[in-house]
């Protein structure tokens, strides 16, 4: 009976500073924000395959949505991000190196490339971001990019889908 009460010691013993261990180092790797969330402005998101981009978003003052529908028709909406919205599109832009990234990443290849431009505005400074999608760039530089476009149109789609309710 000793013996179990020793190894049951032992073992919570490791096991506790196990998780403190993981804990510190998830900790560790999260990224703050350079900025607060309170000083977040406005977001410009454009994308398309054209020039000029005819999709696009920008949370400023009305919210102005516009859109390419499938029969290639220009739907117009206004639609506003909720500060959950705001909060949650702020810390994940920090988790995902946001201000890590060069502004511009891949390159032009000419008509028909799938281009993004995304600019986020906080009180202090201006952070914008150029992504052409198929371009010969560094994979993990790409693969971080794509996921910051995928997080602002996830955002984006989820206020659609409130407003056209």
């Amino acid at each position: 009976m000793k013996n179990f009460k020793k190894v049951a010691l032992i073992g919570s013993v490791f096991g506790t500073v196990f998780l403190l261990v993981l804990v510190g180092v998830y900790f560790s790797k999260i990224e703050k924000s350079p900025y607060q969330v309170g000083d977040f402005v406005h977001l410009t998101y454009q994308w398309g395959n054209r020039s000029p981009l005819e999709n696009s978003y920008q949370s400023a003052g009305e919210g102005n949505y516009r859109y390419l529908d499938r029969r290639d028709s220009l739907l117009q909406l206004s639609l506003k991000l909720r500060p959950n919205d705001r909060i949650y599109l702020h810390q994940k832009l920090s988790e995902l190196g946001f201000w890590r990234l060069p502004d511009t990443v891949g390159k032009p290849m000419g008509e028909g490339q799938m281009k993004y431009e995304l600019e986020v505005n906080y009180r202090q400074r201006t952070k914008r971001l150029v992504i052409f999608e198929g371009s010969g760039a560094a994979p993990l530089l790409i693969d971080s990019a794509m996921r910051v476009n995928q997080l602002v149109r996830a955002v984006i789609d989820a206020a659609h889908q409130r407003y056209s309710k």
